[in-house]
C-alpha cells in the first residue's frame, strides 16, 4: 500500500543521491550461439522469460543514465 510506495520512493532517492540508478546496469550477456539452448531452459524454469533477455547482471544499479 501507501507505506510500501513511500519506501520505494526513498530508496529511489537514496540511489539517485549516490548517482544510481535501476534502469541501467551493466551486464554480461551470452553469445549468440548459445542463446537458444539458454531460451529452452529458462522457458522452463525462468518466471521473467518473456520480459528479459538472458543476461547476468554483474553491477545493478549502475549510473545515473546523464552519466552514459
Amino acid at each position: 500500500g501507501r507505506k510500501k510506495r513511500e519506501r520505494k520512493k526513498e530508496a529511489m532517492a537514496d540511489l539517485s543521491a549516490q548517482g544510481k540508478s535501476v534502469c541501467t546496469a551493466v551486464a554480461y550477456l551470452p553469445p549468440e550461439c548459445y542463446m537458444g539452448d539458454i531460451q529452452d531452459q529458462r522457458e522452463k524454469h525462468d518466471r521473467a522469460f518473456k520480459r528479459w533477455m538472458p543476461h547476468i547482471n554483474l553491477s545493478f544499479p549502475f549510473v545515473v543514465e546523464s552519466e552514459l
